[in-house]
C-alpha cells in the first residue's frame, strides 16, 4: 500500500467549499464623526433651549419629556439595522442618541414653532408689571397668557433708559405653543 494515495483520497473526498474562507462579519469600526456630532448636538440643545425654549411659552417639564422622547428614537429601531450597519457599538449608539439625535430633533422642532407662526398680537404693558395678553381662542372663548416679569420674559433694566413701557409680540407657531416673537421698551 503506498501512503500517498490514501492522503490524496482523503483530500479528495473532503467537500469542496471547505478550502474557502469564511464570510466576513460586520465589525465595529473606529469612526471620528459620531463624536462630533455629539458634541454638536450638546452646543445646539444648549443654545436652543436658552434663546428659543426661553422664548416659547412651555413648561420646563414639557420641554424635558419632549427631550427625552427625542433621545429614545433610535431605541426604536432594532441595533442590528441601524447602530451597526453605520458602524457603531451599543454604547456609543445610546450615547448618540442622547446627545446627537434627542437634542437636534428637538431643537429643530422649537426652531420651527418659532420661525414658521401665525399673526402676531403685540400689546403694551407698564414697565414695572407683568405682561397680561389676551389672545381669542379657537372655541369662541379667550385665552390669557400671563407673562411674570421675573422669568426674564420682559426686558429688564429700562427704568435706567428712561422708558415706561415696553411692547411684548406674541404668535401662535405651527407646532400649536405660543412664542414671544419680539419684545422691546417703548421710548417716550
Amino acid at each position: 500500500m503506498d501512503q500517498r494515495n490514501k492522503l490524496a483520497r482523503r483530500a479528495q473526498d473532503a467537500p469542496r467549499n471547505a478550502r474557502q474562507q469564511r464570510t466576513v462579519e460586520r465589525t465595529v469600526k473606529e469612526q471620528k464623526w459620531p463624536g462630533t456630532w455629539m458634541a454638536l448636538g450638546i452646543f445646539i440643545g444648549l443654545f436652543s433651549m436658552l434663546y428659543v425654549g426661553h422664548r416659547t411659552m412651555v413648561g420646563i417639564d414639557v420641554l424635558l419629556r419632549g427631550l427625552a422622547l427625542f433621545s429614545c428614537v433610535g431605541a426604536v429601531l432594532p441595533y442590528a439595522i441601524s447602530g451597526l450597519r453605520i458602524g457603531m457599538e451599543r454604547l456609543e449608539w445610546v450615547f448618540f442618541n442622547l446627545l446627537a439625535v434627542g437634542p437636534i430633533l428637538m431643537s429643530l422642532l422649537l426652531w420651527t414653532n418659532f420661525i414658521a407662526h401665525g399673526p402676531e398680537r403685540c400689546t403694551e404693558h407698564h414697565i414695572a408689571s407683568d405682561a397680561v395678553v389676551r389672545i381669542p381662542d379657537d372655541n369662541g372663548g379667550e385665552q390669557v397668557i400671563t407673562v411674570p416679569r421675573s422669568e426674564g420674559w420682559i426686558p429688564m433694566g429700562g427704568e435706567e433708559k428712561g422708558a415706561t413701557a415696553y411692547t411684548l409680540c406674541v404668535a401662535k407657531g405651527c407646532l400649536g405653543y405660543w412664542t414671544i416673537t419680539e419684545r422691546h421698551y417703548v421710548q417716550p
